[in-house]
């Protein structure tokens, strides 16, 4: 068990609140050491003191978006400093269960699935009996049925997932209890389909049967009513393609869970070699599990692979190819590059702002800077460069500040400024940059101001323990973000 968890449960118990895992009780293990989320079911009255509860731990609690937001249930993250996981409880206030996207229904057996918890047989976690957990499973199965069936058309598979902790709970149940809940929360009809569904193995007829009584018998607990749901339905599936289009246009759409206000925006920078990929890689991957996270790269070299960048390298390497003779032309292909570069780093600009608003994670690799001109994501056209005195070169490269002036109305939450000794850079870049060049770069970094209101974050990151390093800053991100966000 993770030690955030621990700490989780010490609060809630000095505190007596009531709490239980309601589901998935099978592989508790697997949720307590961090690997699947942690559904967690509380007393409504509790809410402020939970919320107080995962306060002290660091948990942060996040937005869902439409589609997994519902009316008694929150997403609180944590992460577990010792082992560096992500801890995902899903807070619940309600049994609030029902059709994919929607969960039209409320079920008023919260309170007496919490009453008559017990202690899990392998962990020191109060869990629900397991006569209401599969009671629980065959309602959201049930409920999870298309809402019209055609007999012509086959009704949808149980999983394997499901049948396993279908049997598994089948044998931990007292079949006397479970008799007891049924015949006391459910007319004869639905009992039955229960009982038959329990000694006789799943089947989706019955399911399917089962959901229409359940929709009949409990539409008073209904928020909404059928044609209501497979219009939200409807609407969901085509807004999540929509989504998935925009989103591998490299636009920044909420998909899972967004911080509430504005989002956070941390930029990783450092020499050639001293690991930024491979840094904003990981956070973006590690943190992309639970929340949206939106990484920009701000690089033009090959590793740039937008349309914009490609266009305009392309033409610099023609003019650089066939028109060497003339100083004018190959000047003229400078700027037309440096024009490419300023625009999609503008784009990326638009993408950043957008991404703040909608409450992301941004993570940027590389950050422009204009406080050192022609060197690490310096400005390409200075204005002070006494070779150009054409008014047309002027004028490009007062566009090109003009960038710079955008970037420098983005306050930077944190800058991760990366060192790394000069032999190690140059053999990580494989002799491609100079080891005069990369000291001076290096030397620039550390010299480089931000805003007072930017935490800075100065990290080694050498061969030895590349873990240790993603993990601090990773854990030093997390912190800023409760900070924030707190």
């Amino acid at each position: 068990m993770l030690k955030i968890i621990e700490k989780f449960i010490a609060i809630a118990n000095a505190k007596n609140i009531t709490f239980i895992s309601w589901k998935s009780n099978q592989k508790l293990y697997l949720a307590l050491n961090g690997e699947t989320d942690l559904d967690l079911l509380f007393k409504r009255e509790d809410r402020s003191l939970v919320e107080n509860i995962f306060d002290s731990i660091c948990a942060i609690k996040f937005h869902s978006i439409i589609g997994k937001c519902y009316l008694s249930i929150e997403d609180f993250i944590a992460l577990d400093e010792e082992s560096g996981k992500i801890v995902h409880f899903h807070v619940h206030y309600d049994i609030e269960i029902g059709e994919k996207f929607i969960k039209s229904f409320i079920f008023p057996f919260a309170n007496e699935i919490l009453e008559t918890r017990i202690k899990h047989k392998d962990f020191d976690f109060w869990v629900s009996r397991p006569e209401w957990e599969m009671l629980l499973l065959l309602l959201r199965q049930a409920l999870r049925m298309p809402l019209i069936h055609s007999k012509k058309k086959e009704l949808p598979k149980i999983g394997d997932c499901t049948t396993e902790e279908y049997i598994w709970l089948k044998n931990q149940c007292d079949h006397k209890t479970l008799k007891s809940i049924l015949c006391k929360k459910f007319r004869i009809e639905i009992t039955n389909i229960i009982t038959d569904l329990v000694y006789y193995g799943l089947n989706t007829t019955k399911l399917y049967t089962l959901k229409r009584l359940i929709s009949k018998d409990f539409n008073t607990y209904r928020k909404y009513d059928e044609f209501n749901v497979y219009f939200r339905q409807l609407l969901k599936k085509l807004s999540n393609k929509f989504k998935l289009l925009i989103r591998k246009a490299g636009l920044p759409v909420p998909f899972r869970r967004v911080f509430y206000g504005n989002g956070i925006l941390i930029a990783i920078i450092g020499c050639d070699g001293a690991g930024k990929s491979s840094i904003a890689n990981y956070l973006t991957n590690f943190y992309g599990t639970k929340i949206d996270v939106l990484k920009i790269y701000f690089g033009h070299g090959i590793s740039n692979r937008s349309i914009i960048i490609l266009f305009f390298r392309g033409f610099y390497k023609v003019i650089n190819k066939f028109f060497k003779w003339s100083k004018f032309l190959l000047n003229i292909g400078n700027i037309i590059y440096a024009t490419g570069i300023v625009l999609d780093k503008k784009f990326s600009i638009i993408k950043i702002r957008s991404a703040l608003r909608n409450g992301f994670l941004i993570i940027t690799d590389r950050f422009p800077q204009n406080q050192y001109a022609g060197i690490n994501d310096g400005p390409k056209l200075s204005l002070n460069d006494s070779n150009e005195n054409s008014l047309f070169y002027k004028i490009m490269a007062n566009w090109e500040n003009s960038l710079y002036r955008d970037l420098n109305q983005l306050i930077l939450d944190m800058v991760v400024k990366l060192d790394v000794d000069i032999p190690t850079a140059y053999k990580r870049k494989n002799g491609l940059d100079s080891i005069n060049r990369i000291e001076r770069k290096r030397d620039i970094i550390k010299n480089l101001q931000f805003d007072s209101k930017t935490k800075i974050l100065s990290v080694y990151n050498d061969n030895i323990d590349f873990n240790f390093v993603k993990t601090k800053i990773a854990i030093s991100i997390w912190n800023l973000c409760k900070e924030r966000k707190g």
